[in-house]
């Protein structure tokens, strides 16, 4: 039965889930769903004389074999008496009593509708079955159990022999199982949605367990509970896209703020060897906090280790999932605070002291004396490096259009660097030589400085060429590491202001208000101490004019 019907809520009331009307009619046993007596209802001491109908209902359930006699003659209230209970059979609530076989039909009852004799008659064989049938029910009740079976509700064995009509779940969320006199049964949620009584349809049953429906209607309240509507919630998770899907949509719209070729294929790699596999296909709005620590714990060693990324690239779709209404919360935020606390000190780049550089430059100069192509350019590129105190990525992708050789400045556009600001270096002597060289040595038929030739195909050197280099050569540090020992010279040695040293390491301002009047680069204030840098790691001969 899906139909579901809204009736208006009585004001002052505001119970979101609950059981709402589901007593049965008057015949049926309010505990255990089964017909015995009809229990009194809680009628006024006195009624009219004249209501009739009012008077008939009330002695239905209320007399006994012995007063039917002192009834009054009156046809018209006996006849209303038999008609009451003959409607009770009629309905079907409750399950078959042997007072039934008693109860006359209509048109056995319209014939002795005039005769008081025979009406008296006929509602005294009927209370008499209905008093037989009270007392086996009372004996029934007391057989060790029977009330903790009425108040555990339905249950599977019970559930084969209902007879038609409403019965209840006890105390389970508002469930009731339809049964309808063709047989067909069907799973019905009675809640408050939004201040009005609603009728969910559950399926039918047995194609939907006892155990099954409980948990739909568990689930239910509880979206109720959260000021959700379950039937919108279930729309929206049918339509809810995989979680792939999602993940590539998202991929396509980050890929241009992505500075190298080997941010894409890190991003990509997280993706196809630890999160498609574990969530490629799942519904976006399906995957639970439970199932993100499991993906995310394996790797996690604190802020910064694979798992921490992981969980970043999960945040990221999930907040894409809730901004397009795709599911109301974010799993991976919950999974970081189940993350276990890692306390290991942060770890910085390798790196040398300022004053071990100039030992490590004359190494990365005798590289240059290697045969191969490549290997000379990845010498060329990490004294540059040294030279300049840029990252790695800047200098692999530096091109002729951005140096000036003749005024001796590199302008390294915004797209390049990492803080997405355009940066000018001022170039020493020693980094224009390094430049000519790397112009003789490289390919010469592309914009690219640092390019070869191999089966006559142009190649650029690898993102971890350098990084290859400095293990071999043994330098004792990494290439972003001379980053450090050139702030440390800075401080020390050249005792440089903090302003021009974070500048010659294009580090942007942190404060949004002095960037926004502090415009100038310092460029030729920067020089001196450039030249001065290149002289103190790669002593040159000065000339007679210097």
């Amino acid at each position: 039965d899906g139909t579901e019907t809204g009736t208006a809520r009585p004001a002052g009331s505001d119970v979101a889930c609950s059981q709402t009307d589901t007593t049965p009619p008057p015949g049926t046993d309010a505990d255990s769903g089964e017909t015995g007596t009809a229990r009194p209802p809680d009628a006024p001491a006195a009624a009219p004389a004249d209501d009739k109908p009012r008077l008939s209902r009330l002695a239905a359930g209320l007399l006994r074999a012995s007063d039917v006699a002192q009834l009054p003659d009156d046809a018209e209230l006996l006849s209303g008496l038999l008609k009451t209970f003959i409607a009770e059979k009629d309905a079907g609530w409750g399950r078959q009593c042997s007072w039934y076989g008693s109860v006359p039909t209509v048109e056995a009852a319209a014939a002795i509708a005039d005769d008081p004799t025979s009406l008296k008659l006929a509602l005294a064989e009927i209370i008499g079955a209905r008093a037989t049938d009270r007392k086996a029910a009372a004996a029934e009740a007391r057989r060790p159990g029977t009330s903790q079976r009425r108040r555990a509700g339905l249950s599977e064995t019970r559930l084969k022999r209902l007879p038609p009509g409403r019965h209840s779940d006890r105390r389970r969320h508002g469930l009731l199982l339809r049964v309808l006199p063709s047989g067909a049964r069907a799973w019905v949620q009675r809640v408050m949605i939004g201040g009005r009584r609603v009728d969910m349809g559950g399926g039918s049953s047995p194609a939907v367990s006892l155990a099954a429906a409980r948990q739909w209607a568990a689930e239910n309240c509880g979206l109720i509970q959260q000021g959700l509507d379950p039937r919108q919630e279930r729309a929206r998770r049918a339509s809810a896209p995989p979680f792939k899907e999602l993940a590539e949509e998202e991929l396509r719209n980050r890929q241009d703020t992505w500075k190298s070729e080997t941010t894409r294929a890190a991003y990509r790699l997280a993706y196809d060897r630890h999160l498609f596999p574990a969530f490629g296909e799942t519904p976006v709005d399906q995957i639970s906090v439970e199932q993100v620590v499991a993906v995310v714990r394996p790797h996690w060693k604190g802020i910064g280790s694979a798992g921490y990324r992981l969980l970043q690239k999960l945040n990221t779709v999930f907040t894409h999932a809730v901004v397009r209404g795709l599911r109301p919360d974010n799993p991976a935020q919950a999974a970081r605070r189940l993350m276990p606390k890692v306390n290991d000190p942060t770890e910085h780049h390798q790196s040398i002291p300022h004053f071990g550089c100039e030992a490590a430059v004359a190494k990365i100069r005798a590289a240059r004396l290697d045969p191969h192509v490549d290997r000379i350019l990845t010498a060329l590129a990490l004294e540059l490096l040294v030279l300049t105190a840029l990252r790695s990525g800047e200098v692999l992708g530096a091109r002729w259009g951005e140096i000036d050789l003749e005024r001796g400045t590199w302008t390294i556009p915004a797209a390049r660097m990492k803080a997405n600001a355009k940066h000018r270096v001022p170039l020493s002597v020693q980094a224009l030589e390094v430049l000519e060289r790397a112009r003789e040595v490289a390919a010469g038929d592309d914009d690219r400085v640092f390019t070869f030739r191999v089966h006559g195909r142009t190649r650029t050197l690898p993102h971890n060429s350098m990084s290859r280099l400095a293990v071999r050569l043994d330098l004792g540090g990494v290439p972003h590491g001379f980053r450090s020992s050139f702030r440390d010279w800075c401080s020390e040695v050249a005792q440089m202001d903090a302003e021009v040293s974070e500048l010659c390491l294009a580090h942007g301002q942190k404060s949004a208000t002095v960037k926004a009047y502090a415009r100038s680069d310092l460029l030729e204030r920067r020089r001196p101490y450039m030249q001065q840098w290149a002289d103190y790691v790669a002593p040159r001969k000065k000339t007679e004019e210097e």
